[in-house]
């Protein structure tokens, strides 16, 4: 239609693995889907898909949900497993976890089909990831002393690329915002 702006089309399954990639994790395929936990939303089996979890590392990026974690329930609509990609040389210290009963709905059908390869486990939901920069010059050293008129230096943190991954967006929708505080905190 003449004088309206074409809508992007939303990423493809490939253009996520690649981006994914870029910090050495990879994205399974399917949906996470919890028979049990779950929040109810339209009151049929669709609302599996949108899964709870109180299950936080010791990183510092979700250090007040993993102090919080009895009252702290993070909600994810239509998440997707994370995992590190074989070869991978990141740091990567996976931040939020799903509940244990939690399986990969490859089939969308809501349901846990053990015939169709979607096994109840725990999957990783978001993570913290770091890598040093490449020829980025070393930290300088605080054991050196001063030059005279120079203030002792502090130690330099080295270069380093720093990515917070979410395996799904609606984590940061304005539903999830509106109804669980522990996704503002996130």
């Amino acid at each position: 239609m003449p004088g309206v702006p074409a809508v992007a089309a939303p990423p493809t399954a490939p253009a996520l693995q690649t981006l994914a990639g870029v910090v050495g994790l990879t994205v399974l395929p399917g949906v996470l889907a919890n028979e049990q936990q779950h929040v109810r939303r339209r009151f049929n089996d669709s609302d599996r898909t949108l899964v709870i979890t109180n299950r936080y590392s010791s990183h510092a990026s979700v250090t007040t949900l993993s102090r919080n974690s009895q009252r702290a329930v993070t909600v994810y609509g239509g998440a997707a497993g994370l995992e590190r990609k074989a070869g991978a040389v990141h740091k990567v210290d996976f931040a939020v976890r799903s509940m244990a009963n939690t399986f990969n709905d490859v089939n969308k059908s809501y349901r846990h089909e053990e015939g169709a390869g979607e096994k109840k486990t725990t999957f990783n939901l978001a993570a913290a990831v770091t890598l040093p920069v490449p020829g980025a010059p070393p930290p300088s050293d605080p054991d050196q002393p001063a030059q005279p008129g120079e203030k002792q230096k502090k130690p330099a943190a080295p270069l380093e690329l720093r990515a917070f991954v979410v395996s799904d967006a609606d984590a940061f929708t304005d539903f999830a915002l509106a109804n669980a505080v522990a996704n503002q905190l996130l």
